[in-house]
């Protein structure tokens, strides 16, 4: 039978989320493949492969299948990058070295400290590895403890914890949640949190600790791919490119009163920064679920907020690299904010309510029937949107100028 050749490629059960492509042509690797499967040992019975990036669940899979593994992975019987040289599979765990790099970029020291690694999958054994052989004091928390070193998840904490490690699924776009699988408040000793995860870029456990996302261990893992591949060192500032690829994938949330210019801004942004557009109110508009539909139907306030949020979840949940204007009382609902931060970055644009007069028509706004009603609207919520904003921006410049200062704004955010 005649196999399909594939020169590399990630295997994974599901893919979609994945940013590997992007990064392994950064790396002039332009045929590297995403296939997901729910048997990785039958992909080897139609393809003919080169090189492969494993995820989980198969990193143990594919240590059984290699022949020749590096000291990494013999150690901890995990895989997760795959050489085929001379008819042989070699297996190699990069996992290790993409983690210590990661460590090191960000300078993040461990020694003497108190380290908890959430889950007890290839990922953690690989981290439990590396903390071992660099001396550094750990536990392991898991929904179903396997060995002697493990504890189950819901009965305890540690209040020496200094380091909490996530190395679990939970919460992972495009199931993103508001919530955590700890009481974060019971870690009185918390500094930081680490998540190998990078989607979403900054879960709701980011609100409790100094946190880490996992993209740049993902740009490592496909650095030191590449280099295995091509055969020779690759030179390039993977923490400088991980910071570009964030700026890239997240998403731009605008936030303000009405009047303040969400739209008109928001579709500039989407054309100069090449994301897409979507405004809630339009999108709630199209489905007839805007506040003056809503009220012209019989429903109340309360049923379009429930519309919105459910909206507000939606693209959280599924769109990256966007921009987002929302609604004017979006910020009324903490659950809102929490999603959107998820994957995007708040911004706040602070019109005063001089220029939002002179700007008002009073059409299609239910809430504001009147001058009086701006000033009430604005005192109401003014400190919710400098509460949730990452970036504040003077919104009584031109358009223009607006939007210059929040492409400055963006690049220094992203380059802190």
């Amino acid at each position: 039978m005649i196999k399909n050749t594939i020169t590399s490629a990630l295997i994974g059960k599901k893919l979609s989320y994945s940013l590997s492509q992007i990064i392994h042509a950064h790396y002039k690797n332009n045929n590297y493949a995403l296939i997901e499967t729910d048997n990785f040992f039958k992909i080897f019975e139609d393809n003919q492969f080169f090189a492969l990036s494993v995820t989980n669940p198969y990193k143990q899979d594919a240590y059984n299948f290699c022949t020749i593994h590096d000291e990494i992975a013999t150690n901890t019987g995990i895989v997760n990058t795959m050489l085929y040289k001379n008819n042989i599979w070699y297996g190699y765990n990069t996992d290790y070295h993409a983690f210590a790099k990661m460590l090191e970029a960000y300078k993040i020291d461990l020694l003497n400290k108190s380290v908890l690694i959430i889950g007890n999958g290839s990922t953690s054994k690989t981290i439990g590895y590396y903390l071992n052989k660099n001396n550094i004091n750990y536990n392991v928390i898991a929904r179903h403890p396997r060995n002697d070193n493990e504890i189950l998840l819901d009965k305890h904490y540690f209040d020496n914890t200094n380091v909490i490690i996530q190395t679990t699924s939970y919460g992972v776009f495009p199931n993103i949640e508001n919530d955590t699988l700890l009481d974060y408040t019971k870690f009185n000793n918390l500094e930081m949190i680490i998540d190998v995860n990078y989607n979403p870029r900054r879960p709701y456990t980011a609100n409790f600790a100094k946190y880490y996302n996992g993209l740049l261990m993902l740009v490592y893992n496909g650095l030191l791919f590449e280099e295995l591949l091509q055969g020779c060192p690759i030179k390039d500032d993977a923490l400088a490119y991980s910071k570009y690829l964030d700026s890239q994938m997240a998403n731009i949330v605008l936030i303000g009163m009405p009047y303040s210019g969400k739209t008109t801004i928001g579709k500039i942004l989407s054309n100069d920064l090449k994301k897409a557009f979507f405004d809630t109110d339009i999108i709630l508009k199209s489905e007839n679920n805007d506040l003056v539909s809503c009220l012209n139907s019989g429903k109340d306030v309360a049923y379009f907020r429930v519309k919105e949020s459910l909206l507000v979840k939606e693209l959280s949940s599924t769109k990256f690299s966007s921009i987002i204007s929302t609604g004017g009382g979006v910020i009324l609902n903490v659950e809102n904010i929490n999603y959107l931060k998820q994957n995007g970055i708040i911004i706040y644009l602070d019109a005063t309510t001089s220029t939002l007069k002179n700007r008002c028509n009073f059409e299609d706004r239910p809430l504001i029937k009147s001058i009086n009603d701006i000033d009430k609207v604005y005192n109401e919520r003014k400190t919710l949107y400098e509460k949730y904003a990452d970036i504040i921006i003077d919104g009584n410049q031109p358009i223009n100028e607006v939007v210059k200062t929040i492409e400055v704004k963006l690049n220094e955010y992203f380059n802190n």
